[in-house]
């Protein structure tokens, strides 16, 4: 039976995806600081912006524009770094070599990375575009015996559906494993791994992708060789539980790390002046097609094998300084996986979008922006989830604090914090609702109604699902709840469960 190679690109959503990013240094002085191992001699001197049009044509300026024609990839990395730096075109010889290198001060990077999956043959009502968001920071740096680490800052895995992304469980800094690497040849290679974090992480594999191997012809059209090497769901496990804070049960088995190399191609699309640093713009393709079945967990017979075809289609883009260092990378994939079983199949598209940013060091261009302001939707849901958090930690005043002013004019505050507490205390930490996986969210103007379901528990010890419907209003950019409806099927008024609103409060019983 072959081996699904690529089963990593069906974690979408999966338990135990999850993700992480290091954490904030301080920066430190550029004086007197010795340049970083591996660095090469910065190339030629900025080429001054293209002439205008109707503008003599020399040879040089001919050549650059025929070359902006045939590479849009740094045009278009141009002009989504002048977002925030100085940046223009670099015409000259390059650097005679170029070797990835950290500077004796931590680098910090923030990341994103954004998984949708969506189903083929189902009405998008049905099936709808699920996501899964890692977001975070890390910081890399010099370690001991010429090796360099990685350690996660504070990371966040979050649901996003129908491009609202939901609240989340946050990983604290250094919770994960120190990702320790090496030098090796044009690339970087992990030792003591794998960690969750550098290449085992699932739908989005980790940070490996974000740095390619270097091509040692660096002029435009200079081509190179990279070993990407991704591993399985589960192979870093055990390095998490003796480098990290996770823990196992005991007499646990951990799962044999499961390594797959992917053959990558690496272009060198054309140089860029930034801030007054060189820097090349690479982009990276790789293509993968896996075939095979899977073994049903029953007894032969039973149940036919599971087929499964999985096609991978990868190019991504890096812009790296003449210093060895990675000032921005964009990842994607799109990955198209089918799966059947006696006769029945099922259609899967999913698309990886992953971008880091170097944000801190102590010299040189950094990429800064300010963080995006949440929608309305994504506000009202992260409202409710801080609201529940206070009630489950019995935090009355941080429960208040997310309460429209409405319903505090109309109950007393401290009525209103015993019946939520009250209220979980009887039916247990989830029957308030889950916002991290609402099943509807939409906007009214300046409010948001949002229908989520929980679980509340019996007096027995049984359990029943529950619905509730929040509503909650936004004002000069805060949300704040108005109110919240519980029962065992949604409603829209006459809650028999739970109702918080301005002209009722009450806890009731499961029906």
């Amino acid at each position: 039976m072959p081996r699904i190679g690529a089963l990593w690109a069906l974690c979408v959503l999966a338990p135990g995806c999850r993700n992480e990013s290091p954490q904030d240094p301080q920066p430190s002085s550029a004086a007197d600081e010795p340049a970083p191992t591996g660095a090469a001699a910065p190339g030629s001197a900025a080429d001054a912006v293209p002439s205008p049009p109707g503008a003599a044509a020399t040879g040089e300026g001919l050549a650059a524009a025929v070359e902006t024609l045939l590479r849009p990839d740094v045009r278009q990395v141009q002009e989504r770094l002048a977002e925030v730096l100085k940046v223009a075109r670099r015409s000259g010889e390059p650097p005679s070599a170029i070797a990835w290198a950290v500077p004796p001060c931590p680098l910090r990077y923030e990341f994103q990375a954004d998984v949708t999956m969506s189903t083929a043959d189902l009405p998008l009502e049905i099936a709808g575009e699920q996501g899964l968001r890692v977001a975070g920071d890390f910081t890399m740096q010099a370690g001991d015996g010429g090796r360099v680490v990685i350690h996660n800052g504070e990371l966040e895995l979050s649901q996003v559906m129908a491009g609202v992304k939901h609240p989340g469980g946050k990983e604290e800094p250094g919770a994960l494993a120190e990702i320790r690497l090496e030098r090796d040849g044009p690339q970087w290679k992990e030792v003591d791994g794998p960690t969750v974090l550098w290449s085992a992480y699932g739908s989005f594999p980790g940070l490996v992708e974000f740095w390619p191997a270097l091509p040692s012809a660096l002029a435009p059209g200079g081509r190179g060789s990279w070993a990407l090497t991704i591993h399985g769901q589960g192979s870093g496990l055990e390095v998490e539980t003796t480098r990290g804070t996770r823990k196992a049960p005991e007499g646990f088995e951990f799962p044999p790390p499961t390594p797959q190399v992917f053959d990558a191609e690496v272009e060198v699309q054309g140089w860029l002046d930034v801030e007054g640093q060189p820097a090349v713009v690479l982009v990276s393709q790789w293509n993968h097609d896996d075939e095979g079945s899977i073994d049903p967990a029953v007894p032969k017979g039973e149940v036919p094998e599971l087929d499964v075809d999985v096609s991978i289609e990868a190019r991504s883009r890096y812009v790296v300084l003449a210093t060895g260092r990675l000032l921005w990378a964009d990842v994607h994939h799109v990955t198209d996986v089918e799966m059947g079983m006696g006769g029945q199949s099922m259609k899967q598209h999913h698309d990886l979008r992953a971008t880091a940013r170097l944000v801190e060091a102590c010299d040189g261009p950094v990429m800064v922006e300010p963080a995006p302001a949440p929608s309305p939707e994504e506000g009202a849901l992260e409202a409710f989830a801080l609201l529940r958090n206070a009630v489950v930690g019995g935090d009355s005043e941080a429960m208040v604090r997310h309460l429209a002013p409405e319903l505090s004019r109309a109950h007393d505050k401290d009525s209103i914090a015993r019946l939520l507490v009250d209220h979980v205390a009887r039916f247990g930490p989830f029957s308030l609702g889950t916002p991290e996986l609402t099943l509807d969210v939409r906007r009214d103007g300046d409010r948001v109604r949002m229908h989520m379901t929980g679980s509340a528990r019996n007096e027995d010890g049984s359990t029943m699902t529950v619905h509730t419907v929040a509503w909650a209003q936004t004002r000069d950019g805060r949300a704040t709840i108005e109110s919240i409806g519980t029962d065992t099927v949604e409603r829209e008024e006459g809650w028999s469960v739970l109702e918080l609103s301005p002209t009722r409060m009450a806890s009731g019983d499961l029906e």
